[in-house]
């Protein structure tokens, strides 16, 4: 992922030749002048991960900007364009744009040469968790991956409420034969000399392009390379930008972008139908706890900073915590000095029995196939749920091992009295309003399951009054 904590960023205009008189740019200190090349220097400091555990990172110390917009034609940090048509509300080019992907792997990719003025986002690095005692996953010489160009149009809609950006690219050279698009939402605003930007991205990305840079080939891990395939995908994102103007020619940018943190503690290991609800499209979460090549989800999604594990990973019989996260992040807060280490320690983390039950609840998902059988039985218990249809219930739902409805009712006590008519018979269910929702434990039998539903159609019946 590409982190840059502080940029400075010098931007000056070079005349193109002598006696050119410089074309207006409004709103002021907003946008590139006309006819003029714009040349401009990030100074900090950041690295982008590579995708692939034990390669070195890349680090990023300086980086260009070069960008030249005439009255159609236009050069933006290697990308080339052509303006087809351009009114006060919207614009539509014909781009091309190299694939941001391929920087994870080289360092002299022109993305980790030019400074990305936000038109596209770059995608998520493959981060490793590995939970499971399967191979480890060490890697052979990579093979290369090959530098490409994406052609296509992109269209800016402008409107009180920002500016949205529309664009879809397909490779050029056939080397991966994928395409992207992205949806980009960005609003601005100035106050003095500051001014302040915030964006949402969706960028889509094809099978082909996901597959050729990031799959694993046989060459570099012959056991990987069977366990993981890959999908189309959407990466979300969300930036947040800061310049101040310093002088017509300085300005000084702070940009922020967001971290994942993924709360997994009820809904980890299982619950949801893969082995986290954060990994649902990833295949390395899938393949755990699973031998069922097929069942598996093969696409890559999301991939937190942060994982918050509890409950389910001792399979609730003892109190564990656990937090997850990237070696990067660990080692910026592991340190012998008071000052720089992180001190802060869970009350419910490291208890040596625990732990032993952690071990064993961790075996049995590795060779019980859980989270398969886990998708038969909710299965099983959606079909025996449809009988639930004859009351005046809305909205039957599920997601994995976990069912919900939602119970149309003038009861004011309903979540009481349901509680209390379903403890009656040996059901132990927490309604949240009207909302009942069931989450049984992975070990359920058929005989349970039946009682289970029965006890929470009676519990419903008393209830509803």
């Amino acid at each position: 992922m590409y982190r840059i904590l502080f940029v400075l960023i010098t931007s000056l205009s070079i005349l193109p030749a002598i006696g050119m008189a410089k074309e207006a740019c409004a709103p002021e200190n907003q946008c590139i002048e006309m006819n003029n090349w714009d040349l401009g220097i990030a100074i900090g400091w950041g690295q982008k991960s590579n995708p692939l555990r034990d390669f070195d990172d890349i680090p990023l110390f300086f980086i260009p900007t070069v960008a030249y917009y005439g009255e159609h034609w236009f050069f933006d940090n290697g990308n080339l364009g052509y303006t087809l048509a351009e009114q006060e509300s919207f614009t539509i080019n014909l781009v091309t744009s190299y694939s941001l992907d391929r920087a994870y792997f080289y360092q002299w990719d022109p993305s980790n040469i030019f400074l990305n003025r936000g038109t596209q986002v770059e995608a998520k690095a493959i981060n490793s968790m590995y939970l499971s005692t399967e191979p480890e996953p060490e890697f052979n010489s990579l093979e290369t991956r090959n530098f490409t160009l994406l052609g296509g149009a992109e269209a800016f809609i402008y409107t009180r409420l920002g500016i949205i950006r529309l664009a879809y690219t397909h490779d050029m050279f056939n080397v991966h034969q994928g395409s992207e698009a992205q949806i980009k939402w960005t609003y601005g605003w100035d106050y003095d000399r500051f001014i302040f930007e915030f964006a949402l991205v969706f960028d889509w990305k094809s099978q082909d392009v996901v597959d050729y840079y990031y799959s694993v080939r046989p060459s570099e891990n012959a056991y990987w390379s069977e366990r993981y395939q890959a999908k189309s995908g959407w990466d979300k994102g969300a930036e947040m930008t800061a310049r101040y103007i310093l002088t017509d020619n300085w300005d000084l940018l702070l940009a922020l972008r967001y971290t994942l943190i993924a709360d997994e503690i009820a809904v980890g290991f299982g619950r949801t139908g893969s082995l986290f609800a954060s990994y649902n499209d990833c295949d390395a979460a899938c393949n755990f706890g699973t031998n069922n090549q097929s069942s598996c989800c093969k696409n890559m999604e999301c991939r937190p900073d942060f994982i918050c594990l509890s409950k389910g990973i001792t399979g609730g019989y003892l109190p564990l915590s656990v937090v997850l996260t990237r070696d990067e992040i660990y080692q910026a807060f592991y340190d012998d000095k008071v000052a720089k280490g992180f001190l802060h320690s869970h009350s419910y983390t490291g208890n040596p029995l625990a732990c032993s039950a952690a071990l064993a609840t961790l075996s049995i998902f590795e060779t019980d196939d859980v989270v398969q059988k886990n998708r038969e039985t909710s299965d099983f218990i959606w079909q025996q749920m449809q009988a639930l249809n004859d009351f005046p219930i809305v909205h039957l739902r599920r997601q994995g091992m976990i069912f919900a409805f939602d119970v149309v009712s003038t009861n004011t006590n309903f979540s009481r009295d349901c509680y209390a008519a379903a403890l009656e018979n040996g059901l132990l269910i927490r309604p949240i309003g009207n909302s009942v929702y069931l989450m049984p434990p992975y070990t359920i039998n058929h005989e349970e399951i039946a009682h289970a539903l029965q006890s929470s159609i009676h519990a419903v019946s008393r209830a509803i009054k």
